[in-house]
């Protein structure tokens, strides 16, 4: 077997082992529907019924990705995202100057008090 036929072959079984991944994807989503009813049916009748710790476990199956409620003066609740880094140190910690000082910095701080965080990106 040459070399070209080893590709071609690799590409055959990738591309079958994509559309087998497709077939189950769509097959798992027919099963979900299906089944959906009854979960619900039997969420319905039992909820009320269930301790604290199980309605905890059966939240935890819904992460919320938005904050709850209204924020101090008026704003809508938002939507939780990573914030940019402000500061990198020259060995690549980053910060984005909210919350508690990491104490890499703290460390930085007391060994450089003259100087300001260096800003992100760091340039040597």
């Amino acid at each position: 077997m040459t070399y070209a036929e080893i590709q071609k072959k690799e590409k055959e079984l990738r591309d079958a082992l994509q559309k087998l991944e497709q077939d189950k994807e769509k097959l798992l989503a027919a099963e979900a529907t299906k089944h959906f009813e009854e979960i619900h049916s039997k969420m319905s009748e039992f909820f009320q019924h269930f301790t604290a710790e199980q309605k905890a476990e059966l939240k935890s199956f819904f992460p919320s990705d938005k904050v709850r409620g209204a924020k101090k003066g008026g704003k809508q609740a938002q939507e939780k995202g990573s914030v940019q880094p402000k500061y990198e140190l020259p060995t690549g910690e980053k910060w984005s100057g909210r919350g508690r000082t990491p104490i890499a910095f703290q460390e930085w701080k007391k060994a450089n008090p003259d100087h300001e965080y260096p800003a992100y990106p760091h340039k040597s």
